[in-house]
């Protein structure tokens, strides 16, 4: 496992894909991946067992949290960057569509 430096922060993303055992085997060889962890997500039951998950009774999903160092470039790139070709052509549309159709949630300008 690898170890951040004491000037980065790290992110989480938690990842769902069948088997937790098969996520962490995969990401935990991963360069730049610091942690992984696997668990559950969802799911009725408080705390339920690998048995109780299992046997599809709780609605729980086998998940694993993967924690990276941040990276700064990645920060606000589209608001940044707008002209570029890849913004212009592929987030643009993306992002119009999307405040189309949650006008109601978007945050006051």
């Amino acid at each position: 496992m690898q170890q951040p430096s004491q000037a980065s922060s790290l992110e989480t993303a938690t990842l769902g894909g069948g088997c937790f055992w098969c996520l962490e085997a995969v990401y935990d060889g991963l360069d730049g991946v610091v942690d992984v962890v696997s668990g559950y997500a969802g799911g009725t039951v408080a705390n339920p067992s690998y048995q109780q998950v299992c046997s599809g009774q709780t609605g729980h999903a086998e998940v694993v949290k993967i924690s990276y160092p941040a990276e700064d470039y990645h920060q606000n790139y589209f608001a940044e960057n707008r002209e570029q070709g890849y913004c212009r052509v592929v987030v643009a549309p993306k992002v119009a569509k999307f405040r189309r159709q949650f006008t109601d949630r978007l945050k006051p300008v």
